[in-house]
């Protein structure tokens, strides 16, 4: 009898709770839980960037002292004594327009909070920070219970929380109303059946910028499936959540939420939640221009005594105008001392370039002074045009990267490399503009490039408010970022070679991280192909993503016969893949691309009575039936290539290594059914609630497989104009267990 040794030559191995399951000419293998500890789990999953004392906001706006001291007190006693009122509410939504002070208040009262003890969790969103987790709703439940065990009076809590994550690790990825039932709720009910709950110190969650939260564009897969979601949608599941634990008896948190009145927030705080929320909107109750006021003389007078100014500067009446012109937005006044103090002229000639901005005629529009602050300080840049379109893009794209950090904005030595045609064009362009964005020191090389508010994106972004400066329309904000990418695919590298291969190497990793496949899938020219994926695969372990987003979202598009860059990219890629040993897709994959048609999520379910030809029947576990007609039109190719699965099939097992974890056979096999269940739409745990990641198409062949859940397909096909030739092929998948 033979032995198979599965560890030859293997070191520094550790396996928790294996199970080895030995049947005639079948072997199983199954490893259990890894020696994660469920605290360290659950810190995997949280956006530490988002707690209100973070370094990420470390400079994020705070109230002056002695600022919207009104607005404060009420929050404050609301949270202290809210109790006491006629209607008690659980819910505080704080609203105003952009730049009137809503994330300075928050900051300010979470701080206050933090300092008397009552302050159990704070979420910062913000959709231009530098990471992802504090754009998307994903870490929001996780970061909320983390907190909260955190807090000292919460240490039951807290080993309670921890003890449904040990029982069942899958809970971190589901839903946020399930992740809040399983993290927080439960764990609260437990304390409160023991009576604990007497024993709950902390009053308040604080969460801002709620209205920034959108969709996670990036899966960080490009094989798995997702539904395109709208930022409403995100917002409205955040709230629906929130709603879920305030209705909770066994809740004793209130809840503070800061946003701008977008319409799915304001719709849902005056309806679904009418009956728990009390609203704070920052308008002329609540004194903004006194405070605007008294932060103008506080910060004038530091300017003052640093460049020895008379004490009449700048003068009431100076004043007076700036309050008119902030019209209750603080990011106005804010911008103005940062012009005032970092423009290239002295501070007095400065203000009176600010004070001239000044309409005759006041225009119906809010923004119109801020618009034309930024305006003014725009066209301090020798090229504005050019100067907007790169703060755009270094502030909307962002790299995936985990071995840089996560997702992040570009770092700017890097967004340097990338956008820059000759030495020097960045100082060049944003030397002036440090009012409007912090730019990091040139030695320097992680920082990225950051806009002190968010409303300066809105106004480049909103042609009405900055078409005095974006008046060229030869290229727009996105195809700029497009022609820069596709440059260095053209030149192999930034447009400015860079003195050593190690520095070309950091600057190709990150450029993968990026979503560059959009721009390559528009662009008609050639490109050595070759060359990429060879440099792809000289650093598997940064870029692999890189070659399986390449290789999948390049197809998107398709219809049944590739493109043109499909088919280069495609080739050059399995080419390379191939000679190196990974495994690649064959003439099945090809079946199921012509099957998906690209994105078969729109397709399934089409064209269901177009034609005289019967169509292609799928029938799956989940009932749901789809046709296509176009693959039944073609007889001769789909007949030839169904001929050929058998072969394939048989011929990938061969490749199969003996300590592989799933069972294989012709009509059981793992990477098969990968590629099934993403190209019919599936997504990723269907149908089972395994949360291990999918195997990619192109993978290197020591990769070890995933196993699945029962999946059945039948596939039948009557050719046109011959009945008698009917073709049926079904596969069954089932789990390594089976």
């Amino acid at each position: 009898m033979s032995h198979t040794t599965y560890f030859e030559k293997a070191r520094n191995v550790t396996v928790d709770n294996l199970t080895v399951i030995q049947q005639p000419k079948t072997q199983h293998i199954h490893c259990g839980q890894s020696s994660k500890s469920p605290l360290e789990r659950l810190e995997e999953k949280i956006a530490p960037g988002a707690l209100h004392n973070s370094d990420e906001r470390c400079d994020a706006p705070k109230c002056h002292p002695e600022t919207r001291v009104a607005v404060q007190g009420e929050i404050l006693s609301w949270i202290s004594r809210g109790d006491a009122d006629a209607r008690p509410k659980k819910i505080m939504w704080i609203s105003g327009p952009a730049g009137s002070g809503k994330t300075a208040i928050a900051g300010s009262v979470a701080e206050a909070c933090k300092e008397q003890g009552i302050l159990a969790a704070s979420f910062f969103f913000s959709s231009f920070s530098g990471s992802l987790d504090r754009r998307v709703k994903k870490c929001f439940v996780t970061t909320i219970a983390y907190q909260l065990r955190q807090h000292p009076a919460l240490s039951h809590f807290g080993q309670r929380m921890l003890g449904h994550i040990d029982q069942d690790p899958a809970i971190l990825d589901l839903r946020l109303g399930e992740q809040l039932e399983a993290l927080i709720l439960n764990p609260l009910r437990e304390g409160y059946a023991k009576g604990a709950q007497d024993l709950v110190v902390p009053k308040v969650i604080v969460i801002d910028g709620l209205d920034e939260c959108g969709p996670d564009t990036f899966t960080g897969k490009a094989w798995s499936f997702r539904v395109d979601r709208s930022p409403a949608s995100e917002q409205r599941e955040i709230l629906f959540a929130l709603k879920q634990a305030a209705d909770d008896s066994t809740f004793p948190f209130r809840i503070i939420v800061s946003s701008r009145p977008e319409r799915v927030i304001s719709d849902f705080f005056s309806e679904e939640a009418k009956d728990i929320t009390a609203e704070i909107f920052l308008d002329d109750k609540y004194d903004p221009d006194s405070d605007i006021a008294l932060f103008l003389r506080s910060k004038f007078t530091e300017i003052r005594r640093i460049y020895n100014l008379p004490q009449s500067w700048p003068g009431d009446k100076a004043i007076q105008l700036l309050v008119e012109d902030a019209s209750g937005q603080f990011i106005y006044a804010a911008t103005i001392i940062r012009f005032v103090q970092e423009g290239p002229n002295p501070p007095p000639l400065q203000l009176d370039s600010a004070l001239k901005l000044r309409p005759v005629v006041r225009g119906p529009g809010p923004f119109e002074p801020l618009d034309a602050l930024y305006t003014y300080i725009l066209k301090s840049s020798p090229d504005p045009q050019q100067a907007a379109r790169w703060i755009w893009m270094t502030q909307a794209h962002i790299v995936h990267n985990p071995g840089y950090g996560g997702e992040r904005r570009l770092p700017a030595l890097f967004a340097r490399q990338l956008l820059e045609s000759t030495p020097g064009e960045a100082e060049h362009l944003l030397g002036n503009l440090r009012s409007l964005i912090r730019i990091p020191p040139p030695e320097d090389r992680t920082s990225p490039y950051v806009t002190y508010h968010k409303s300066m994106m809105d106004f480049i972004g909103d042609q009405t408010r900055s078409h005095t400066i974006l008046v060229r329309a030869d290229r727009t904000l996105r195809d700029s970022f497009e022609y820069a990418v596709l440059r260095v695919f053209m030149n192999k590298g930034p447009a400015i070679p860079l003195d050593t291969e190690w520095e070309l190497d950091i600057f190709l990793d990150r450029f993968l991280a990026m979503d560059v496949v959009e721009s390559l899938s528009k662009s008609r020219e050639n490109y050595d192909e070759s060359w990429w994926a060879l440099r792809m695969l000289s650093r598997p372990d940064q870029r692999q993503n890189a070659m399986t987003r390449i290789y999948e979202l390049i197809h998107v598009d398709c219809s049944l016969i590739c493109r043109k860059q499909c088919r280069r990219w495609r080739k050059a890629l399995l080419k390379e893949c191939k000679s190196h040993g990974w495994n690649v897709p064959g003439r099945f994959s090809y079946l199921l691309d012509l099957i998906a048609g690209g994105d078969c999520k729109d397709r399934l379910g089409a064209n269901q009575d177009e034609g005289p030809s019967q169509p292609l029947r799928f029938s799956m576990g989940s009932e749901q039936t789809a046709s296509l007609q176009r693959l039944s039109k073609r007889p001769k190719l789909l007949l030839r290539i169904v001929n050929e699965i058998g072969e394939e099939a048989a011929l990938e097992e061969k490749r199969v290594e003996p300590t592989d974890q799933t069972r294989v056979s012709v009509y059981r096999h793992p990477v098969l059914l990968a590629r099934l269940a993403t190209r019919m739409g599936c997504p990723p745990d269907w149908p089972g609630t395994t949360t291990s990641p999918r195997t990619p198409p192109i993978h290197p062949a020591s990769e070890t497989r995933n196993s699945f859940d029962s999946f059945k397909l039948d596939i039948s096909c009557k050719f046109p104009g011959k009945p008698d030739r009917p073709f049926d092929l079904q596969l069954d998948l089932f789990p390594a267990s089976w």
